[in-house]
């Protein structure tokens, strides 16, 4: 390829080399696009190639359009991937997915989870259906990590969920449980899981709700504290706060009961440490889908703060 540029990230992080997916590129293949000039990608040796941006370099399993960049979000991960999951976050996530279980969106269909993570999700609805076939993009490379070593027809994808680099309409189903929250650009994010949802596909969403009264006022002046203080003072005061994860604006029964202190800590710390954070109402969140073109579809026994849209025919 003349005159191309070269992507390269090396192995998983820090040298760490993970497990690989079942490969599922050549499905998706047709649906990436490249998230600086959105043409249609090649297949490469190593990767994907853009004729205008070069190689996107896929190592450990990982497909990784955001090469040398590092989150935030990266510390928790590792920690995170030094413990067990708690079962109260795989019955969230349980619950969470059961629209998609229930429905019928396709012969084989294709799933985009946005913030996939340590692939919690992903790992849920290949347990239920290995017919599915999904992609999970994260910001986060050691999330990511993790999450490919989950075995099935899934592709990782090492992305920016504000430039997302797939084509309009690819996905039946796109979902992101509390990430959308956490980007610069919140509605920006939505705008993009609607692009790339096909017409009369499911799209599917989780944010924090508000706490109001003495636990919401409480929680937002430490909001107003913590993300400026050094990590080690960020840590102690998660660890005072463990005791009391109930009053948190969280989607799992995580709790000293249900879990280890440290898991309790690191959901405190994802809630209290980031500098940025939005807590939508419900009505901002249906304005925001109806805005861009989508239909909420009511739930009875959905979890605080989920909710299920149809993107309409145009």
């Amino acid at each position: 390829m003349s005159g191309a540029k070269s992507h390269t990230d090396g192995n998983g992080i820090d040298g760490e080399t993970t497990a690989s997916p079942t490969a599922a590129i050549g499905v998706l293949l047709p649906l990436l696009a490249c998230p600086l000039c959105h043409l249609p990608p090649y297949a490469a040796a190593d990767g994907v190639a853009c004729s205008k941006h070069g190689t996107f370099h896929r190592s450990g399993g990982i497909l990784s359009f955001l090469p040398g960049q590092h989150s935030a979000f990266d510390g928790h991960w590792q920690q995170a991937a030094e413990v067990q999951r708690p079962q109260a976050k795989l019955d969230a996530a349980r619950r969470f997915l059961e629209p998609i279980i229930k429905s019928d969106p396709g012969r084989r269909p294709r799933i985009l989870d946005v913030g996939c993570g340590d692939g919690v999700h992903v790992e849920q609805l290949l347990a239920h259906d290995r017919n599915f076939i999904i992609a999970g993009v994260d910001y986060s490379m050691r999330a990511l990590a993790s999450a490919s070593r989950i075995t099935g027809e899934w592709l990782p994808v090492h992305a920016d969920a504000q430039h997302l680099p797939f084509a309009d309409g690819s996905f039946d189903v796109t979902i992101s449980f509390g990430v959308q929250a956490y980007l610069d650009e919140p509605r920006r994010g939505l705008a993009e899981m609607v692009r790339v949802t096909k017409p009369e596909g499911l799209i599917g969403l989780w944010y924090a709700p508000r706490r109001r009264g003495v636990a919401g006022l409480l929680f937002a002046v430490t909001r107003g504290v913590v993300p400026h203080l050094p990590g080690w003072a960020q840590r102690r005061i998660a660890d005072m706060m463990v005791p009391f994860l109930g009053l948190m604006p969280t989607s799992s029964t995580l709790s000293l009961r249900t879990g280890n202190w440290r898991e309790c800590r690191e959901v405190i710390l994802v809630n209290i440490a980031p500098r940025h954070i939005a807590f939508p109402t419900a009505s901002e969140i249906a304005a925001e889908l109806s805005h861009h073109g989508c239909e909420i579809i009511a739930r009875n026994d959905a979890i605080e703060g989920e909710y299920w849209a149809r993107k309409k025919s145009r």
